[in-house]
């Protein structure tokens, strides 16, 4: 039996429970990796509707201004929902490459 002391301490009373707290734990990465990359293919598909809206109203796929706006929420996000062992840096190079992720997806649009 694992004893959960913390949300981030564990107190374990044999090796197989740490075991099966290894294995639980992989799974659940497993599932959520799934879910992070299913949502990532449906946000770079919804930047075809942005990119035809982009086209017609004759706008760069680049706007500084939104990027900046994602920015600043991610990092209001990791704020208040983060741990504090979860480096931002990582965070935002992440939200970039979905960004540009984004923009490459736009660009074939629009070409």
């Amino acid at each position: 039996m694992v004893i959960i002391m913390s949300e981030d301490e564990f107190q374990f009373n044999s090796e197989e429970d740490a075991i099966q707290l290894l294995e639980d734990s992989r799974k659940t990465i497993l599932n959520l990796d799934q879910e992070i990359f299913k949502l990532i293919l449906k946000r770079t598909k919804t930047a075809k509707g942005v990119a035809l809206a982009k086209a017609f109203l004759g706008k760069n796929i680049l706007d500084e201004k939104r990027e900046e706006t994602i920015y600043n929420n991610v990092k209001k996000i990791t704020d208040e929902e983060g741990e504090d062992n979860i480096n931002d840096e990582i965070i935002l190079r992440i939200v970039k490459l979905l960004m540009e992720l984004s923009k490459d997806f736009q660009k074939n649009i629009k070409e």
